[in-house]
């Protein structure tokens, strides 16, 4: 029972992080692709030299110039400068 749980959890945990790379109908029908997509902001204040952590960034919408696709390639890396809350990385 327990291996049948866990390969359950496993499953849909892994179709969570899987990347979606086709438009979906909606994305089509709006032809509006940036308020769909997401992008890197700060989740509080920044300074300069410290590192990026899942506390201090967030994915939110819209798109506009980080993907949220690198959001794991951006965690801990140094901020360039700094950030103020809500300010787009």
């Amino acid at each position: 029972k327990s291996v049948d749980s866990f390969l359950k959890n496993l499953k849909r945990n892994s179709m969570c992080f899987r990347i979606k790379k086709s438009l979906s109908n909606s994305e089509i029908e709006q032809k509006n692709l940036t308020s769909f997509r997401r992008s890197i902001y700060a989740k509080r204040n920044i300074k300069k030299g410290e590192k990026f952590t899942e506390k201090n960034i967030i994915c939110l919408r819209p798109f506009l110039t980080n993907s949220s696709m690198n959001y794991y390639e951006l965690i801990n890396k140094k901020s360039k400068k700094n950030y103020s809350n809500g300010e787009i990385i």
